[in-house]
């Protein structure tokens, strides 16, 4: 037997986006950038194409050129999220 817990849509996408601001609350930006920084983190490590590392990854490699663009941060919060949501949809 298979059975799917499924919830409608727009809430699931409310939780996806409130999970990726959690995750960033916890560290997420930190944990990317220190690893980077020691250099245990490159582009091409497979966990650096998992969800939020990849987004972490070229937002930080950016901050380098343009620091504090609030307009980039929001497209990277934007891109996470919506990178989380698409991996959803697969799921259901």
């Amino acid at each position: 037997r298979t059975f799917f817990i499924s919830e409608e849509r727009e809430n699931l996408y409310h939780t996806i986006d409130k999970r990726c601001v959690e995750m960033l609350t916890k560290g997420l930006l930190e944990e990317v950038f220190n690893l980077l920084n020691q250099g245990l983190l490159t582009r091409n490590l497979p966990v650096s194409k998992s969800i939020g590392y990849r987004q972490s990854i070229d937002y930080l490699l950016n901050q380098v050129i343009e620091p504090l663009d609030l307009l980039a941060f929001d497209q990277y919060l934007s891109d996470f999220a919506s990178a989380t949501r698409n991996y959803a949809k697969r799921q259901l």
